[in-house]
């Protein structure tokens, strides 16, 4: 096979290039970093028009743009035939794990500054901080169903998708994002706070199922950057940023399925 060229957002210090360098390791590949997603499309659009011969593809992770399909890992876009969205909201989602987490504790010495002697309290720590975050996820998802082109009013009120609110109740982010959607109105006519309401229970009804947290699926549902900030709320001034380094040195792709659907397609 052909050379493959794995496009993908930010820069080449991004998690998305260092992660995919991972991924790809062994394979015949190179990585390009194209920067934020909207001008990633437009490059990737140009090189598949004007260099047929270029075997390459574009990952990107889903946050919110597109639906999480059932029994799928790996998920090409329904239009773009080089686009490909990994299971997980971020890239940021695939650095945590317990294990992981736990072993990093130990290394630094953290266990007793944050209670975390044992893995199983890591586990509980991962589940406390999902449970934290649980209505404001809901909310998101919530209003990533309601976009479309013309009303991409996106999935916060807030300036950075990677902040966390002021409050974390369902009453206080319910209402933050009606307003913003409400601003939209002209263009989102059929959508009423009625309709709102109800997408937002049907992802809370997933969201507080038991095996929900049991399974750690809110590793794959919630936005791994808001999981990380609620982390540490939970453990104030925790090394987030040497964490993250330490996950990517330890990084094993085989652990997540669509990760290794994306490397067959450099076979």
């Amino acid at each position: 096979m052909a050379k493959l060229t794995v496009y993908c957002e930010g820069t080449k210090n991004s998690w998305d290039y260092q992660i995919l360098d991972k991924v790809f390791e062994g394979k015949n590949f190179s990585i390009s970093a194209l920067g934020g997603v909207g001008g990633s499309y437009a490059t990737v659009q140009y090189i598949e028009k004007t260099a047929n011969s270029i075997s390459f593809i574009f990952f990107r992770d889903r946050d919110f743009d597109f639906p999480l399909l059932e029994n799928t890992n790996l998920q090409p876009h329904p239009e773009k035939k080089y686009v490909y969205f990994g299971q997980r909201v971020t890239i940021e989602n695939y650095l945590f794990n317990v294990d992981g987490f736990y072993q990093f504790v130990c290394q630094e010495k953290l266990n007793a500054k944050y209670n975390l002697s044992t893995q199983e309290a890591v586990n509980l720590l991962f589940i406390n901080a999902a449970k934290q975050i649980t209505e404001y996820q809901a909310v998101r998802h919530a209003m990533a169903a309601m976009r479309t082109e013309k009303t991409n009013f996106g999935t916060t009120w807030l300036d950075g998708s990677k902040e966390l609110p002021e409050k974390l109740d369902l009453k206080y982010c319910q209402a933050l994002a009606y307003a913003k959607i409400k601003s939209a109105f002209d263009l989102a006519q059929n959508w009423t706070e009625i309709n709102f309401k109800q997408k937002i229970q049907e992802f809370l009804t997933r969201f507080q199922q038991a095996e929900f947290y049991n399974n750690f699926e809110f590793l794959i549902w919630f936005q791994g950057k808001n999981f990380a900030q609620s982390l540490q709320l939970l453990c104030p001034e925790f090394p987030l940023k040497t964490y993250y380094k330490y996950a990517l040195s330890q990084f094993d792709y085989t652990l997540f399925p669509d990760l290794q659907e994306l490397r067959e397609l450099a076979n």
